[in-house]
């Protein structure tokens, strides 16, 4: 790889070690084509209907990729972090489809970003590579249908919603209580309110602490208590 750019090089050894490690000249054409991205946060990477473009892998800071409902709710759908890619751009990618939601850069963020004129070729020409882009899929799809799970499960939510409030005695807005705690109050497993919880989180209503929870939107919760 001597021809190819030393950063590159560099970059794609740091955080996609499993690739670089093959003897595969598919590899060799997948780091030299790829470019480098510096993007600010609250930067808009992409939106619904627009057509995919790049196979885009983070390797620092993240994004955030959600849908806006007909109400004009924001419903985050999962965040992009290093090592990962998007599983809906992806999918738009293997398909022809265009991007179904929205992305946002939650902090500076950099990426690698290859075409998708070159994305097709290597996973046409590179087994390492298409197992790679597959396993980062089907990882990405798990945590999708977690959060489609939450989406159907809206009674947990404002139980949830109801149990916070109760404990937020006399105005105060940081909680003591685990989410074991609050998953006997509920008749749940833990797991299940840890999810939600990290859903209140990324929609900004609550702030998760080691045995607390801090309430910063505490109408909202009150409004999801009702639903």
């Amino acid at each position: 790889m001597n021809k190819i750019d030393d950063q590159s090089i560099t970059l794609w050894n740091k955080h996609f070690p499993q690739l670089m490690q093959t003897n595969d000249p598919a590899i060799e054409r997948i780091v030299e084509k790829s470019r480098h991205l510096k993007i600010p946060a609250d930067a808009q990477i992409s939106a619904p209907g627009v057509e995919c473009y790049d196979y885009v892998l983070v390797i620092g800071g993240s994004v955030r990729v959600q849908i806006v409902t007909k109400k004009g709710r924001e419903v985050v759908l999962y965040h992009v972090c290093e090592g990962e890619s998007c599983i809906l751009t992806t999918s738009c990618l293997l398909s022809g489809a265009d991007f179904p939601a929205e992305s946002y850069t939650v902090e500076p963020t950099e990426v690698l970003a290859l075409s998708a004129s070159e994305f097709d070729l290597a996973v046409s020409a590179s087994t390492a590579f298409r197992h790679f882009v597959f396993a980062n899929f089907a990882h990405r799809l798990t945590s999708v249908i977690s959060r489609i799970e939450q989406f159907c499960s809206p009674s947990i939510d404002r139980d949830l919603a109801s149990a916070l409030l109760r404990l937020s005695k006399d105005g105060n807005q940081k909680i003591l209580v685990t989410h074991q705690e609050l998953a006997n109050e509920l008749g749940t497993a833990r797991e299940v309110v840890s999810r939600h919880l990290k859903c209140f989180e990324e929609n900004k209503i609550v702030s998760l602490g080691r045995g607390t929870i801090q309430i910063n939107l505490p109408d909202l919760l009150s409004e999801l208590s009702k639903s």
